[in-house]
């Protein structure tokens, strides 16, 4: 058994922000999308085609950048609070216990080594 004791917090902040960014991209694509098309049939069905198909699109892409933006600083931020609560709840009450096995690969020195 090897106990985790400590969380390396910048780490945890650059995994973290990639993660979250990637999420965030997704996420913005998504309402882009949404906003694309709703501007397109609300444009072709109001009779003023090219002023909603603009503004969908232009709004779409505004949510889009501050959607990726807005998540990655937030749960970057989220997750470096949690880092330093664990590294500080982890040196009171201990830390968490995980079983890892090792597996010897051919041509690789072990860790005894």
């Amino acid at each position: 058994m090897v106990e985790l004791k400590k969380l390396d917090v910048w780490s945890v902040i650059k995994i973290a922000f990639l993660l979250s960014l990637t999420l965030g991209l997704v996420i913005g694509f998504f309402y882009f999308s949404l906003l694309s098309l709703i501007g397109q049939i609300a444009g072709t069905l109001g009779g003023e085609e090219m002023q909603l198909e603009n503004f969908g699109a232009g709004m779409g892409l505004f949510i889009a950048i501050f959607i990726a933006i807005f998540t990655a600083l937030f749960y970057t931020l989220v997750s470096a609070i949690l880092a330093v609560l664990y590294n500080l709840f982890a040196s009171w009450a201990g830390g968490i216990r995980v079983k890892l096995d090792v597996e010897q690969v051919e041509g690789e020195a072990s860790l005894n080594d």
